[in-house]
């Protein structure tokens, strides 16, 4: 007698035994409580532009009495780099107005991922609040160097082509440009991190941002 018709017979008994009996795999649920670096990650740009509330991407009303306003935005590659925004506003009276906002002893991502363990349970709006940051603003009149660093933007001319290179670990400098007769241009540019800079826009942001931290005492 062939016993290969009995031995598929039991294997196939067998297979549909362990069907029977294995346990249901169910989804995994969703963590309620997400690692301090995870919840950071899906809050960071949240907090970012709650904090860097600089116009023009405040929404703020244009001011009647200005010529023109540029804010920038500078956000580092690694969690440990330091960001920051800027900008500096030129009035039909010949007054400039400078605003920095920056973290002084560690970065925005750093504070929060602290602040995320030590209060695992509190809003966003609640860790927004306790941040460490500072806010900061100057005249002509406290810094007569950002009447000459004004004309220099106003003389500095760029493409309008932007590179197509890919580059990695870049720093991010996102601008925002608005004149009063509503003439506004947003960019975003990259560029890695002790570069030998080349655009003439980033170089001023730069010794803009520079000049600034010099003043407070932070350089």
């Amino acid at each position: 007698m062939n016993a290969l018709p009995y031995l598929v017979f039991e294997t196939l008994a067998l297979l549909s035994s362990l069907a029977t009996t294995a346990p249901v795999q169910t989804p995994l649920a969703q963590d309620p409580n997400p690692s301090s670096r995870d919840w950071v990650a899906a809050n960071y740009r949240r907090v970012l532009d709650s904090v860097f509330d600089i116009p023009p991407r405040a929404g703020l009303k244009f001011p009647k009495n200005t010529k023109w306003l540029i804010s920038i935005r500078i956000t580092p590659p690694f969690p440990s780099g330091s960001e920051c925004a800027l900008s500096l506003q030129v009035d039909y009276d010949g007054a400039v107005m400078a605003r920095i906002i920056y973290f002084k002893d560690s970065s925005l991502w750093s504070q929060l991922e602290d602040l995320r363990r030590r209060r695992p349970n509190a809003s966003v709006e609640k860790l927004s609040s306790l941040l460490a940051v500072r806010r900061l603003e100057y005249t002509e009149k406290e810094i007569p160097d950002l009447t000459a660093l004004a004309r220099e933007l106003e003389s500095i001319r760029t493409d309008i082509i932007l590179p197509d290179e890919l580059a990695m670990d870049e720093v991010q400098y996102e601008i925002w440009s608005q004149s009063q007769w509503r003439n506004r241009m947003e960019l975003v540019l990259g560029e890695p991190e002790n570069s030998t800079r080349v655009n003439p826009l980033l170089k001023w942001v730069d010794t803009l941002r520079l000049m600034l931290l010099r003043h407070a005492g932070d350089t």
